[in-house]
Order: structure tokens, then C-alpha cells, then sequence
């Protein structure tokens, strides 16, 4: 999240859209932190090309 320089509130609101309302990375399970991370892993840096 830090190099996408997202902040946490963005997370809680993927989180909750995403994962049945979950708020937080310490409620998800297993497979939803891999399919996160994945996520994550997959989004362009945000200073790209600097």
C-alpha cells in the first residue's frame, strides 16, 4: 500500500466493499490476504517513470 501510497482509510473502504464489510487485513482470511496482496501486486507504482 505504501508504494501505491495508498492510506488506510482507502484500505478500510476496499476492505469493506470487497470482503463483506471486513475493515481490516486482521480479519481476512488466508486466501483473501493472498487475493489482496495479488491485487496489490498487479496496480502500477504510483511514482512510475520519475
Amino acid at each position: 500500500m505504501q508504494r501505491l501510497g495508498l492510506k488506510v482509510e482507502w484500505g478500510q473502504k476496499y476492505f469493506t466493499e470487497t470482503y463483506n464489510s471486513k475493515r481490516s487485513r486482521i480479519w481476512l482470511t488466508e486466501a483473501e490476504l493472498l487475493d489482496f496482496l495479488k491485487y496489490l501486486e498487479s496496480q502500477p507504482d504510483q511514482v512510475a517513470g520519475l
